[in-house]
């Protein structure tokens, strides 16, 4: 005989699994109508998929969080035995799955991983992933592949030494792109105090700038700064960096690409 419940009951669109699971099986298809999948890596640290593109060759991101909030794309090694399809006139950030299957891992991508497909959307894309415990065996060729697309600015010798913009993250990208601050590091090696600003920019200099972080550092002193979450610039827009009076400031930033 049944009996009747009053707890609630939750719907979730994620299959839930019991952590002491060595493996869990993943499989979807990315289309127009649904171009994207997010799962939890929880309890797993390296992912093995498949993906097969019939008779297309769209564009596939991948993409990893840690708070399902922030996302980072990503590059997988792949398992072939040339690395020659990953980022190939893909557009940034991504990669053109081949006709046919194609395998590659990702070890400890982060606590969320997303696939997206970003284009042909009257293809669709079969993708099948398996979650282990275990360690990526890369290829020789595929050392050296970047796993985050990051960009790096240092000030030219001398310093900053006026209030002209300068440019720190510089190329140009679609608006499904948001260029990310993550640190900054500052040496006012004059003698006159100033404010620092860290700008978002259609263009470098341009005539519309907003302003997305302020700081300001007394001449003869050094700050180092650790963004967490990063300074988000607006989404497909560029970063500058700019004083607020003339001076000698060293600076280093670094930071990365974000989906928006």
């Amino acid at each position: 005989m049944a009996v009747a419940s009053n707890f609630p009951v939750q719907i979730q669109n994620q299959p839930s699994f019991n952590l002491k699971n060595t493996e869990r099986n993943i499989r979807s298809v990315l289309s127009g109508n649904t171009p994207n999948i997010t799962f939890s890596m929880n309890g797993f640290n390296l992912l093995t998929f498949v993906i097969n593109s019939p008779g297309s060759n769209p564009i596939i991101n991948i993409e990893a969080s840690n708070d399902n909030l922030y996302w980072i794309a990503i590059q997988p090694v792949s398992l072939a035995s040339t690395p020659s399809n990953l980022s190939v006139g893909a557009g940034l950030n991504s990669f053109r799955s081949p006709n046919g299957a194609a395998s590659y891992q990702i070890s400890n991508p982060g606590k969320f991983v997303r696939f997206r497909q970003l284009n042909d959307f009257s293809a669709y894309t079969v993708l099948n992933v398996v979650l282990t415990n275990g360690s990526v065996q890369p290829k020789q060729q595929d050392i050296n592949i970047p796993n985050i697309s990051s960009f790096s600015y240092a000030s030219a010798s001398g310093g900053i030494v006026n209030t002209t913009p300068i440019g720190i993250a510089t190329t140009a990208i679609s608006v499904s792109y948001t260029y990310l601050l993550l640190s900054l590091d500052l040496v006012n090696a004059g003698l006159t105090d100033t404010e620092v600003l860290i700008r978002s920019n259609a263009t470098i200099g341009g005539g519309s700038p907003t302003v997305i972080y302020r700081t300001f550092i007394k001449a003869g002193t050094s700050q180092s700064l650790r963004f967490k979450p990063g300074i988000k610039a607006t989404a497909g827009q560029l970063m500058e960096i700019v004083l607020g009076s003339t001076a000698t400031v060293y600076a280093n930033a670094q930071g990365t690409q974000i989906t928006s």
